[in-house]
């Protein structure tokens, strides 16, 4: 795996869902973890920026989370 030596991975025995996702990985993360950054896999090319920026406003807000949506012009290919 790519990733194998700088991160660490929590299998679903049945995937449903995102949410489940989260809690597999839940499950799975050290108890002194204090954020987590959860992007769903079929949403490749994620400017790293942008990632930095919602962490750090969530911060700076004291959110208890925040998201990121899209709007596109001409979502050809992004409908399912």
């Amino acid at each position: 795996m790519v990733f194998a030596d700088r991160a660490d991975f929590a299998l679903q025995e049945t995937p449903l869902g995102t949410a489940d996702a989260v809690r597999a990985a839940l499950a799975v993360a050290p108890a002194d973890v204090a954020e987590v950054l959860g992007l769903s896999g079929d949403v490749p090319l994620v400017d790293p920026d942008l990632l930095a920026e919602l962490v750090d406003l969530r911060r700076a807000r004291e959110a208890a989370m925040a998201i990121v949506g899209v709007h596109a012009l001409t979502p050809r290919g992004w409908a399912g």
